[in-house]
């Protein structure tokens, strides 16, 4: 990891063929600490199909793939964001 900012920011990059699981385990005040996943670490869930279909203007259950929806991802429960990005891709 190489820290980018004073502030205690780091950055890595790492290949997709060389992903892991891996925590983020953040500090706060008063010895409070949150041992979370990294809601970065989760691949798009859109296909490329998905994306033909949008540019088409034939992809009639979008809805199900963009905007916020309640979702588990490798067993990791949360909301599940999908937004514009897709459209920038067409």
């Amino acid at each position: 990891m190489k820290k980018v900012h004073d502030d205690g920011y780091f950055e890595v990059n790492i290949d997709e063929e060389k992903k892991f699981e891996y925590y983020l385990e953040i500090h706060f005040s008063e010895n409070n600490i949150w041992v979370t996943e990294d809601q970065y670490e989760f691949i798009p869930t859109i296909s490329e199909y998905d994306k033909y279909l949008f540019g088409r203007g034939t992809h009639y259950d979008i809805y199900k793939k963009l905007g916020s929806h309640i979702d588990e991802i490798n067993g990791v429960k949360g909301v599940k964001l999908q937004y514009g990005r897709l459209m920038l891709n067409v």
